[in-house]
């Protein structure tokens, strides 16, 4: 695509207004003499199919609307006929040239498990989904407002607030997000902007160079619950324990080659934060929670629901964009060399029992099981989404 070399200002706003047609002519004999309009599928909105969304689609740069409406609602069985986003063809036709700003708002996901078949119980989504589209795409129509065109959009967005990028700058950092994420989806031989909007979760997991599980599975999560995305997602393209393996904390040695004889690994390295009660790892470079609500049961031995809020609506240190670790990360604080209070000594508030993750168990047979770390021995054992346990919130730092 060309593109003129232009610089494209902050603009992003969430749509959360509900659509509402426009009245009848006051001159019916006039109303009955203009043709019918033409409409046109451009795309569905799939985390599973989003029934009955609010759509808006504006321009990327100026922030005008284009165009609004419902995404289909579909019938049972055929969810492929659910979530389209429909607009007229003269709307279509006439897009000037550049990119496109997509939300999704509400409605429900009506095949949340991603087996291709229309979920008994709907799941409400209280959240919007987004998709940056260049007037080619839009113009090609039927793509996919996905999961992974979320993570991009935000990607683009947090650019947006640092630097002013042309269009031209935009479509590459697309298509490198693309080879980040994917394998060739479309089969073009190609690995580009145009798999992202290609990709499809009840077909293409195994296209991913990613967990679907493990890193978009909780990301759809806090979408469809209305919660903030924008630290997780970054963590997908920047993860700062990767090439990082720690020593474990084991110092006495067993048998031959065992943790305690060889001490392989990086050295940890924390430090407290005393006035605002948060501890820095400065191998992994995150921030951890640390005060007395990490460990008093009648505060913080919560479901794996009300850990993410807990964590979503934590303000510490100046810092809003607490989240619930991923299971890699709450691993690393695993010190095996103090048994009964396996971690780091920096950290004064602790207990020896179950403390969640983010993330959901890879069996799609098992998903109201969740990752979590005992901290009386380290070890990682999967726990019932229902159960309480204790959440240790953390953030990027």
């Amino acid at each position: 695509m060309n593109y003129v070399n232009k610089k494209v200002p902050i603009v992003f706003s969430i749509i959360t207004g509900i659509f509402i047609g426009c009245g009848g002519s006051s001159n019916p004999s006039k109303q009955n003499d203009d043709p019918p309009k033409v409409k046109e599928i451009v795309a569905q909105a799939l985390l599973g199919p989003i029934s009955e969304g609010d759509f808006s689609i504006k321009k990327l740069d100026t922030n005008i609307e284009i165009t609004r409406g419902v995404t289909t609602a579909g019938e049972k069985p055929n969810i492929e006929d659910a979530g389209l986003i429909v607009i007229d063809q003269s709307i279509k036709d006439t897009l000037d040239a550049g990119f496109y700003l997509i939300e999704v708002t509400g409605g429900k996901d009506i095949d949340n498990n991603d087996n291709g078949v229309w979920d008994d119980t709907p799941t409400p989504n209280l959240g919007t989904l987004h998709g940056i589209m260049s007037d080619t795409q839009l113009k090609a129509g039927k793509f996919k407002v996905n999961i992974l065109t979320e993570i991009v959009y935000q990607d683009i967005k947090t650019q947006l607030a640092i630097h002013n990028l042309t269009q031209e700058e935009i479509s590459q950092r697309i298509d490198e997000k693309a080879k980040e994420l994917l394998k060739d989806v479309n089969g073009d031989g190609n690995i580009d902007a145009s798999d992202i909007i290609s990709w499809n979760p009840s077909s293409d997991k195994q296209k991913l160079k990613i967990d679907y599980d493990d890193k978009l599975k909780p990301i759809v999560h806090k979408v469809l619950n209305n919660q903030n995305v924008t630290s997780i997602t970054k963590r997908i393209f920047t993860s700062p324990s990767k090439g990082k393996l720690l020593k474990t904390g084991q110092i006495e040695s067993y048998y031959p080659k065992d943790d305690g004889d060889l001490m392989i690994g990086k050295t940890r390295s924390y430090s407290r934060d005393d006035a605002n009660s948060i501890v820095i790892d400065h191998t992994t470079g995150l921030m951890w929670q640390d005060d007395e609500n990490v460990t008093l049961p009648s505060s913080n031995s919560k479901t794996w629901s009300d850990a993410n809020t807990t964590c979503e609506m934590l303000e510490a240190g100046g810092y809003s964009d607490w989240r619930v670790p991923m299971i890699e990360e709450l691993v690393t604080l695993t010190d095996k060399g103090n048994f009964n209070n396996a971690i780091d000594a920096t950290f004064m508030f602790c207990n020896e029992y179950n403390y969640w993750s983010i993330t959901v168990s890879p069996n799609p047979n098992y998903d109201y099981y969740v990752k979590a770390v005992r901290f009386s021995d380290g070890k990682i054992f999967n726990a019932n989404k229902t159960h309480n346990n204790y959440v240790r919130c953390v953030r990027d730092k």
